[in-house]
């Protein structure tokens, strides 16, 4: 029977989980993390880094003693031993890959109309039937794009910072000025926005049947990616910050899209140029994530066994890269998504509440080998306690 193929190694697992956090959330997220943190957002954006790190750290272990496909729905299963709390956990990862997925591909139409004009149901099918189809035909191609794209993507960040640095060294008073500045509640409304940019490093833990080492190579680039997509964000906050004035930054165009107008000879559009290479991205992403996920879900049993076919040639579950296509263009020409993409949200919380639950739980009634990756416990604790707190301000705001 054929089997995933093993293809990631250290560095292209880790390009892989920078380009799957960076999507286009950096690209359009910043005005909103600004409009509810106010002149402190970088802040937001450091607050909600810490957060990452904690979180990444528990997948990090985790990935590590269970290397599968399905990891989240393994993870739970292993813990708890309850067939109808994996499923339900594994089917809410789908959900919520093919939800933003189908968001995604809307909000690409929204920035394809700056450059050319075509029908949203066009738009949509070309980009979905594409992305399955590469999807399809095998990891090393569609890893391969991803790699391409974040380049893309990652170029695009440093021009930011290219034309953004003279002023951030200017007015380096400022951001000193703002640690010293009193911690307000805003700062955490905002860090729950920016959070969500930085949410993808769990796809990651799909992969993981196609990781050459998974138990070693998991755990290193989570951490690193997280760092890698950290180090970024705060940094192009902090030039946003230092480069527009809040008058400016909450004008509604993009923040990224104004330094580069403002303090450079660059093309402005280019930006928005490259947010579309961003969108794509998040969309080839999701479509891998779901479709490992449904061949984790038909090989744990709570998914038709046909979804866990391998094609002998590819290398891919055709039929569950499929379904996963299927499902997003049905999604996308039937529900209104805007309403259902904001409850993702909370579904990824209380997914990360049971991931958490579990190391815990694992961790104090397993003894693993010493060669697995390990944080102390208090990790999934205080990730426990913090995405609890997060899920308050989702349901109260």
């Amino acid at each position: 029977m054929a089997e995933l193929k093993k293809y990631f190694n250290l560095f292209t697992l880790t390009f892989y989980g920078v380009g799957v956090i960076l999507g286009a959330g950096i690209y359009v997220i910043i005005t909103d993390v600004a409009l509810v943190s106010g002149s402190q957002f970088p802040l937001a954006f450091f607050v909600s880094s810490i957060i990452a790190v904690l979180a990444g750290l528990t997948y990090a272990e985790l990935s590590s003693r269970l290397p599968r496909a399905a990891g989240e729905a393994y993870y739970v299963e292993e813990a708890f031993h309850q067939n109808w709390l994996n499923i339900l956990v594994g089917y809410a990862v789908i959900l919520t890959g093919v939800i933003s997925s189908a968001t995604i591909v809307k909000g690409f139409h929204r920035y394809l109309e700056s450059f050319l004009h075509t029908p949203l149901w066009m738009t949509i099918s070309l980009v979905v039937v594409l992305l399955t189809i590469f999807a399809i035909k095998g990891i090393k191609e569609s890893v391969q794009l991803v790699t391409i794209i974040t380049c893309i993507e990652l170029l695009g960040l440093l021009l930011v910072i290219w034309a953004g640095t003279p002023q951030l060294i200017e007015n380096s008073g400022v951001v000193f000025k703002m640690f010293k500045e009193p911690f307000h509640l805003n700062i955490m409304h905002g860090a729950f926005i920016a959070f969500f940019a930085y949410v993808g490093f769990e796809d990651m833990v799909n992969s993981a049947e196609e990781v050459i080492e998974p138990t070693k190579t998991l755990p290193r680039a989570i951490v690193l990616a997280i760092i890698i997509s950290t180090l970024l964000y705060f940094i192009v906050a902090l030039i946003c910050m230092t480069s527009l004035s809040m008058v400016e930054i909450e004008s509604g165009t993009s923040p990224l899209v104004q330094v580069i107008a403002k303090h450079s000879n660059i093309p402005p559009h280019i930006i928005g140029f490259i947010g579309l290479f961003a969108i794509i991205n998040g969309a080839l992403v999701q479509i891998i994530m779901v479709s490992r996920m449904l061949y984790g879900m038909a090989n744990l049993g709570a998914a038709p066994k046909a979804l866990a076919i391998i094609s002998e040639r590819t290398q891919t579950p055709i039929i569950a890269t499929i379904v996963a296509g299927v499902s997003i263009l049905l999604l996308a020409f039937l529900f209104p998504l805007e309403r259902l993409a904001q409850y993702t949200s909370l579904i990824i919380l209380i997914v990360f509440c049971l991931i958490s639950l579990a190391l815990i739980k694992l961790k104090k009634n397993q003894v693993v080998d010493k060669k697995i990756f390990q944080v102390p416990i208090v990790v999934p604790i205080l990730t426990l306690i913090i995405c609890l707190f997060f899920i308050f301000i989702f349901l109260t705001r």
